[in-house]
């Protein structure tokens, strides 16, 4: 019997834990060796996330919550959740340009995710702003 409107977790879910507190519940997923969180208020999955901006104070990230269906500035190196499908946006503050998105793969490694493209000559036709092939950076989807 099916309750409510079925929530999409990992391979083989086994238990669940609940944090009256935050409204999180927690499900252990032994068939991929995971756990899924569940928003309790949205009844969705979220993802953990942590953005950091280098060099440091050089931009910030805008998220949207596909729930809210607004924009909000992400915290930087804090860990926080956002809901399966949201998007976030690096945005450069003046002087500065944005160019990947890396994942932190834990013992001092990380993954490109996406990147935008440069040249060598875009350095100089920056500081003249005549930069013809800026692009803003590519935004990072949680799928």
């Amino acid at each position: 019997m099916v309750i409510g409107n079925p929530i999409t977790v990992g391979k083989s879910p086994l238990g669940i834990g609940v944090n009256e507190f935050t409204n999180t519940i927690y499900v252990a997923n032994s068939g991929d060796n995971s756990v899924s969180v569940i928003d309790g208020a949205g009844n969705k999955v979220v993802a953990r996330v942590m953005f950091n901006i280098k060099p440091f104070n050089s931009g910030y990230v805008v998220c949207d919550n596909t729930t809210d269906k607004g924009k909000w500035n992400a915290l930087i190196q804090q860990q926080f959740y956002i809901y399966s499908g949201s998007g976030c946006t690096a945005k450069p503050y003046s002087g500065f340009e944005l160019l990947s998105w890396e994942e932190n793969l834990g013992r001092n490694s990380t993954q490109l995710i996406n990147a935008t493209k440069s040249s060598a000559l875009d350095p100089i036709l920056d500081f003249f702003h005549i930069n013809p092939t800026y692009q803003a950076p590519a935004p990072y989807i949680n799928s």
